[in-house]
């Protein structure tokens, strides 16, 4: 536990110091998170009374812009991990080889996946499945499906973060340590850093809905930044796990 609590200390301090080192990186998902807010603001999300004027053409539309926010945290969960790795040199980290290019085309299909599975199909399967499904098991049950996809594809998951990062092959200790470490894609260091800002994250949402402009805007606006700051957070926590599973 202590090492576990270590860990997430210092993914706290790498993101912080890759935010201030890449600012305009950091700034990338921040941007998108806001332009997603600014749409569905337009669509009337946070009005009163919203759940039941929002109609299927608007959940597409958000969507779409939720897809474009998922890249966007993507590419920051690609970039974090092999700043660091590359000696925190950022000409380096942004210098894709071409089977790195191929990984990270892989894994923006793979989330694009996800999010399609749990905010699209999931849903659907879950009406059908459960009768007076609530909105709570909608969504909570196509998460859990899809997280518990990253058990059977563990060990390819290993060699795929190693071709994004452009790191040595992994030996065979290195993927059972990796195995180890991930436990279906996630680490118990992952889950502590993250969860605090994901909690934040929906609560600023939550307390947004019904308010004034007056309130809206700087509620989402905070909120923006907290996703960007989740968005490093998710590489620098991952970095640290691979770095250290791969030491020993």
């Amino acid at each position: 536990m202590k090492t576990i609590i270590s860990q997430t200390g210092e993914s706290y301090r790498l993101a912080a110091l890759f935010c201030f080192a890449a600012f305009p990186l950091f700034c990338i998902p921040v941007f998108f998170e806001g332009l997603q807010h600014a749409a569905e603001v337009w669509l009337g999300m946070f009005s009163a009374g919203a759940a039941e004027n929002f109609t299927a053409e608007d959940q597409n539309i958000r969507l779409v812009f939720g897809v474009l926010k998922v890249l966007a945290i993507t590419a920051m969960f690609a970039v974090v991990p092999r700043y660091f790795i590359h000696g925190r040199n950022m000409k380096a980290a942004l210098s894709f080889s071409n089977d790195a290019k191929r990984a990270v085309l892989f894994g923006i299909l793979f989330m694009i996946l996800g999010v399609v599975m749990i905010f699209v199909f999931g849903p659907r399967v879950v009406e059908l499945l459960i009768e007076g499904a609530t909105a709570k098991q909608k969504m909570a049950y196509p998460l859990l499906a899809f997280l518990l996809l990253g058990f059977p594809l563990q060990m390819k998951m290993n060699n795929w973060l190693t071709r994004i990062f452009d790191d040595e092959p992994l030996r065979e200790g290195d993927n059972k340590a990796l195995n180890k470490a991930f436990k279906g894609g996630l680490s118990p260091v992952f889950l502590l850093s993250v969860l605090p800002l994901f909690v934040l994250h929906y609560a600023l949402n939550t307390w947004a809905m019904g308010q004034t402009m007056a309130l809206i805007v700087p509620l989402l606006g905070l909120d923006s930044l907290v996703v960007g700051l989740l968005a490093v957070l998710m590489g620098a926590s991952t970095y640290v796990v691979y770095r250290d599973a791969r030491a020993r």
